[in-house]
């Protein structure tokens, strides 16, 4: 998901306006640095495994609970952003699933507003988003 989302974040959309409108929410709030920093906490969750380094870590701060803590301020600002990110994936989904429809049934009439296209838009053979 993160380099899904990174690669969002990063995409040119010269020539895409409707793309990149669509696209507006990813490219502000970057979510593959929020997916980052939580990976970053599994990491130090799994730190735990070593048995012998999670007891010189507890012995100077209660490891576990800081983690904790710290996993629950991440899941908390995730828990407020993350609908809006998987609502903006899910409706390029859809939009790419019907472009590929189209591409792939070029005798059937197309939905009003949408149109083919082969060079201009995101991907080949894609419908633009209007």
């Amino acid at each position: 998901m993160q380099r899904f989302f990174r690669t969002l974040e990063s995409y040119g959309y010269a020539r895409q306006p409707g793309l990149r409108e669509l696209c507006a929410p990813i490219r502000a709030a970057r979510p593959s640095r929020e997916l980052a920093a939580v990976s970053r906490v599994f990491a130090l969750v799994s730190l735990q495994r070593n048995p012998i380094f999670w007891l010189a870590l507890n012995l100077l701060v209660p490891w576990d609970g800081s983690v904790a803590a710290l996993l629950a301020l991440r899941k908390a600002a995730l828990r407020a952003r993350l609908p809006g990110w998987l609502e903006t994936w899910f409706t390029l989904e859809a939009v790419n699933s019907l472009a590929n429809f189209a591409y792939l049934n070029p005798d059937l009439p197309l939905s009003r507003g949408a149109r083919p296209c082969r060079n201009s838009c995101w991907m080949p053979g894609r419908l633009a988003i209007p």
